[in-house]
């Protein structure tokens, strides 16, 4: 039995060179448009990766850089502080050693003032004499006191101020006993000062004052000295502070101009983005309605081909259908003229197999 049409209108199937024609032209698209980082997700990726890590780091650095000097500029001032209030107490004990040495030499000055008024007084009998060095006893008592008052933070000061108080207070003695002794005798005492036990201590007591006084030279020196020091360390420590507060300044206005510049760049680059994010969009629908087009070819063509043997498969069917029925009633015929010469397996044929198909 002969099928219409059966190889007349088959050809072969476009599906494999559809394919190829569309990732060529994929392919020439790709080639025609400008990358971008959605295209090519590697080197450059990773590039940007890096770039982004090492900002990330050099950052880091800064902020840790510009925190360090901070802290040392912090640490600069608080010793700064410190090294102006030690400044300062040098400066008083600097002070203190002059009013000390003033106090020393206001004693030695009311020693020689009262042993002139003693000599004086022995000498002319004036009372105005007797009155001066009445006075100036009274007055050395009281330095006396302030220089004692003064130098009870120094050891041997003080044993000098010890020693200084009973050589005075035997020349007071001595001289009081001189005085009593020209009143007695009147004009006619004679007066032998290099024998007289006053003037000796008067010379004791002035030496005293002036060890007194090299000492307070010698701890003048010494002070002075940690005071210059001090001084010195000052301007050191403000030196630094000030190349340090330098260098924390560069390295802040380094930073916000680095800030500055990656938001500059951030907005550009945001500003291309978005004008190129319109095209970017157009390009891409172009790209899909190509696609598109492309698949709806794919589908006709497919249409098309399956159109042929879907017509062969229809004729084939009607021409099935066409031929059961005389089969079937010339199976009736025998079965009913000749019932033997009818198989069970042409009864199948007929009955069942042909029908089915």
């Amino acid at each position: 039995m002969a099928i219409r049409g059966g190889k007349s209108n088959r050809r072969a199937s476009p599906v494999m060179p559809w394919r190829r024609r569309l990732r060529q032209d994929r392919e020439q698209r790709r080639g025609s448009r400008p990358a971008t980082h959605l295209d090519d997700p590697g080197p450059a990726a990773a590039q940007r990766r890096v770039r982004a890590i090492s900002s990330k780091i050099f950052n880091r650095l800064v902020i840790s850089g510009v925190g360090l000097g901070f802290a040392t500029l912090l640490g600069v001032g608080l010793f700064a502080g410190y090294i102006v209030s030690r400044n300062i107490d040098d400066t008083r004990a600097v002070a203190h050693t002059y009013e000390v040495r003033d106090a020393i030499a206001e004693v030695r000055l009311m020693t020689e003032r009262v042993e002139t008024a003693r000599r004086g007084y022995m000498l002319a009998h004036d009372p105005q004499f007797r009155q001066t060095y009445r006075l100036g006893a009274m007055a050395r008592q009281a330095v006396l006191a302030k220089v004692e008052r003064l130098t009870t933070d120094n050891p041997r000061q003080r044993a000098n101020i010890a020693r200084l108080k009973d050589v005075s207070a035997r020349q007071a003695a001595a001289q009081e006993r001189s005085m009593e002794r020209a009143d007695r005798l009147g004009a006619s005492a004679s007066v032998a000062f290099d024998l007289d036990p006053a003037v000796t201590l008067t010379r004791e007591l002035r030496g005293v004052t002036l060890a007194m006084d090299a000492e307070e030279e010698r701890l003048l020196k010494a002070r002075d000295a940690a005071r210059t020091q001090s001084v010195d360390n000052l301007i050191l420590v403000l030196i630094v502070g000030g190349v340090l507060l330098i260098l924390v300044g560069a390295g802040s206005i380094f930073v916000i101009l680095q800030y500055t510049q990656d938001l500059t760049a951030s907005r550009d680059a945001l500003r291309k983005l978005n004008e190129s994010l319109e095209d970017q969009v157009n390009s891409r629908t172009s790209d899909l309605q190509r696609a598109n087009d492309e698949i709806q070819r794919f589908a006709y063509i497919v249409s098309h081909d399956l159109r042929s043997p879907l017509v062969n498969v229809m004729g084939f069917t009607g021409e099935l259908e066409a031929a059961a029925k005389p089969l079937s009633a010339l199976l009736d015929r025998a079965e009913a003229e000749s019932p033997d010469i009818v198989t069970e397996d042409a009864r199948h044929a007929v009955r069942t197999d042909l029908p089915e198909a």
